[in-house]
């Protein structure tokens, strides 16, 4: 039998077009969750962009699971950013213009996304694509809240799925699922309940919260669902222990960050070791100061393929895994 050589040639693909045009371009947008572009060339404030179907938008977010949700008066966004595309869910179907690029449009200044994501106590959350929105409502909390506040979510197993700094008025967290891409867990299944806890900087304390009252919603996680909370009630404050977060951003593909806490000034290692557990890199190994801290793992010339990296103090070790790909 005769074998057929088949031979390649490279071709070059070249593209052209030109930039849209925001006001010549209606987007149509049908009850329901849409996706879509930002089409103009210069950030502008989402609440003035949106007013002109600002009554038929349930809620807009963007790829780290921030929203805006006017029924609330809640912008947790602030500006639209060019080249970026974000999910809107709308009560009824809905024709829309972006302003010419010429229009001055006012520019929010709130900071309130960044802030937000200026967490001290955890780490990150993985971005799986994947969320469920919880609004906090600022009626919510029974004493309010104070500056260096924060809140996370967790999942049955103890992972931490979510967090936010929390800033006065309303808050919104996404809890985030699991990414099915992956062998490691990184985020909830439907269906699966997520409790809350909140870090109190004045008092350094971890507090279990029970959700008292829905306005919508539950703590049952669905893809694109959506939790209103209007009331809490602190059950029981919890000892800070030892944790160790999912390395963000996960699958890796030239560096990500590791995010660990220490409840006690003590040496730590961390180490990482393929999936036949032979070690193959020590990423820290020190004496460090309690709280919070995170390390660096460069991709450098591992290979792709399932690692796991591990905690370790004198008290205790914690793994996790991770993936990298090409």
């Amino acid at each position: 039998m005769r074998g057929t050589s088949i031979r390649c040639q490279e071709s070059n693909l070249t593209v052209r077009g030109s930039r849209v045009i925001p006001e010549l371009n209606t987007l149509e947008l049908a009850e329901g969750w849409n996706m879509m572009s930002y089409l103009r060339k210069a950030p502008s404030d989402i609440a003035v962009c949106m007013e002109p179907i600002v009554e038929s938008i349930a809620i807009l977010k963007n790829e780290d699971g921030q929203v805006f949700m006017p029924e609330f008066g809640f912008n947790g966004i602030g500006n639209f950013e060019t080249g970026i595309g974000y999910q809107i869910k709308t009560n009824a179907a809905a024709s829309f213009t972006f302003h010419a690029n010429n229009t001055e449009l006012r520019t929010d200044q709130n900071n309130f996304a960044r802030k937000a994501q200026d967490t001290k106590r955890f780490s990150r959350p993985v971005n799986t694509g994947s969320n469920h929105t919880v609004l906090i409502l600022e009626s919510a909390w029974e004493d309010g809240i104070e500056q260096g506040d924060e809140l996370a979510a967790y999942d049955k197993d103890g992972n931490m799925v979510g967090s936010v700094a929390l800033q006065q008025g309303h808050n919104a967290i996404a809890v985030w699922g699991d990414d099915a891409y992956t062998e490691e867990i990184e985020g909830m299944q439907t269906s699966e309940l997520f409790s809350l806890v909140l870090y109190k900087e004045s008092s350094d304390e971890m507090v279990t919260l029970k959700i008292a009252e829905y306005d919508r919603g539950s703590n049952s996680f669905i893809k694109d669902g959506l939790t209103v909370i209007s009331g809490f009630e602190q059950e029981a404050v919890i000892t800070q222990e030892m944790e160790l977060f999912q390395n963000v951003p996960n699958p890796v593909k030239s560096n990500t960050e590791i995010g660990f806490f220490l409840p006690e000034d003590s040496k730590a290692t961390i180490t990482l070791t393929n999936s036949i557990g032979q070690q193959v890199v020590t990423i820290t190994e020190m004496d460090y100061q309690r709280g919070y801290h995170s390390v660096n793992l460069e991709r450098e010339a591992l290979s792709s393929g399932m690692y796991f990296y591990s905690l370790k103090t004198s008290e205790k070790t914690i793994t996790k895994q991770l993936t990298i790909i090409e």
